[in-house]
């Protein structure tokens, strides 16, 4: 009988194959059953920056808080349409669509579906996207969207260095006061009147002894 040996055998990755033949077979078992991380969103760039930067004027426009990506887009790659939700405080719905929070009647006000309609076609008209945009109070949004709902149009405030240098300042003061309270044991008005005190004691001694340096 004929013996069938593996060595010198190519392997699916161009080496030769040994005595470690199957252990290739063991890496793609073990990546089968590795789970996928899920994507962030379905939607693919560049629509997905430009949905976030349109919902910028949204979100400025109506505040609440703020607009979110629901629904499909956000579960699989075969999504029919994108789901945007502009979820407000339910008084402050209330406000802008009277009357319509007790019956949950808001899809039938004509304030509420001219502008949202005007709204999604604003949204897929910048994006190329088939954009569903809606208002909807927080109660509601709560109990339909209970997966996941991805903020949209958030903005990063860029560090000012003059507050950063105000916020420094502040702490080293808070630090002299804590100091100054620990030493005197005086407390709140007193001790910040104490530590002017000191240091302008201090700054004059200072002067005066640079004076006499030159004299």
């Amino acid at each position: 009988m004929e013996e069938i040996r593996e060595e010198g055998v190519a392997s699916r990755n161009g080496g030769p194959v040994g005595s470690g033949s199957r252990d290739f077979a063991s890496v793609e078992a073990t990546a089968a059953l590795t789970p996928k991380r899920a994507k962030a969103t379905y939607i693919g760039a560049p629509a997905c920056f430009a949905l976030e930067s349109a919902c910028q004027d949204i979100n400025r426009a109506f505040g609440g808080f703020g607009c979110y990506l629901v629904g499909s887009a956000l579960e699989r790659p075969d999504w029919r349409d994108v789901d945007v939700r502009l979820i407000m405080d339910d008084e402050e719905f209330d406000a802008e669509f009277p009357h319509t929070m007790k019956n949950g009647t808001w899809e039938f006000d004509p304030k509420w579906i001219l502008l949202t309609v005007a709204i999604s076609e604003r949204l897929s008209k910048l994006t190329g996207l088939p954009v569903d945009f809606q208002f909807q109070p927080q109660t509601h949004a709560n109990k339909v969207h209970k997966g996941r709902r991805n903020a949209l149009g958030m903005r990063f405030k860029r560090p000012d260095p003059e507050h950063e240098r105000i916020l420094a300042i502040g702490a080293l003061v808070d630090e002299r006061l804590d100091e100054m309270t620990e030493k005197t044991g005086l407390e709140g008005d007193e001790c910040q009147e104490f530590v002017v005190l000191s240091d302008i004691v201090a700054k004059v001694a200072a002067l005066q002894q640079e004076d006499n340096s030159h004299g």
